[in-house]
């Protein structure tokens, strides 16, 4: 089976943080033989979420019969093993949040609270399932097209007024996503650390607290702007380090959210 990994960049943002990522991305695909495909233009560009799930309908990865879709803001450990080891290919491979964060069925049902009409009543236990990391063939494009046409059935027959109210809630493509593969028991789910979520990693095991951290990652961008190369570096120091120990310890460390500490690795000394 032909395998790409592929990434969505359609604008500066998304192709600078891919540039900080990049060399821990190639070091992964050099050693597992997969080809690195950026696609800028990716269908579905109104709806930026979606565009992951659609790289094989376009023609630069038309050659290949399976694709690894990772976000911009994953960094890889270069010694990971191959995240098809183990995969069924009749699954769409994903990870799973709630171990991550020891949610329980109570936190589940607030997350999908906003989604009700979506959540099928013989799921009982549901998942929390992460689409930064997505391994899939090209034989679950349709099903992937079919809840994409679910999605926009369910947005648009809501008042564009609270549309616009609750921007992120009718853009969001997760909790869709999750429900469905679940519902149709389409999904397997992978081993955490092939989507391993920083902020989970640094509210578990970081040395400050979780919102100094965030203050100081934010700070070191800042400062980068200002003061010469090396003093950047060792104030961005105390960061890379816990980027570095987060990485050690995971095979896809997922920053998500904030991209401040995605600065903060670009300062590390290899760079």
């Amino acid at each position: 089976m032909k395998i790409a990994l592929a990434t969505i960049c359609p604008d500066a943002r998304q192709r600078a943080n891919l540039g900080i990522v990049r060399p821990t991305w190639d070091a992964y695909a050099k050693r597992h033989n997969l080809p690195i495909i950026v696609v800028e233009n990716p269908p579905h560009r109104e709806h930026f979420y979606w565009g992951k799930y659609f790289p094989l309908t376009l023609p630069e990865l038309g050659d290949f019969d399976a694709v690894l879709v990772l976000d911009n803001d994953i960094l890889i450990n270069a010694d990971s093993p191959p995240i098809t080891d183990g995969w069924d290919s009749e699954k769409i491979a994903i990870a799973d949040e709630r171990e991550q964060f020891a949610w329980v069925d109570d936190f589940v049902a607030r997350y999908y609270a906003d989604y009700p009409d979506l959540l099928p009543a013989a799921l009982k236990h549901p998942c929390v399932l992460n689409t930064g990391a997505l391994l899939y063939t090209r034989a679950h494009v349709h099903i992937f097209q079919q809840i994409h046409a679910s999605w926009l059935e369910w947005r648009n027959r809501t008042a564009t007024a609270d549309r616009e109210a609750h921007t992120f809630k009718y853009a969001a493509d997760q909790p869709h996503i999750s429900l469905a593969l679940q519902s149709a028991g389409h999904a397997q789910v992978l081993p955490p650390a092939f989507n391993r979520l920083w902020w989970s990693w640094y509210r578990q095991c970081g040395r400050m607290p979780w919102r100094v951290f965030q203050a100081y990652a934010k700070a070191s961008q800042i400062i980068e702007q200002a003061v010469p190369r090396p003093l950047a570096d060792l104030f961005a120091r105390p960061g890379v380090r816990a980027l570095e120990h987060a990485l050690s310890e995971s095979r896809f460390l997922h920053i998500a959210g904030s991209k401040s500490p995605i600065w903060l690795f670009a300062h590390r000394p290899s760079a």
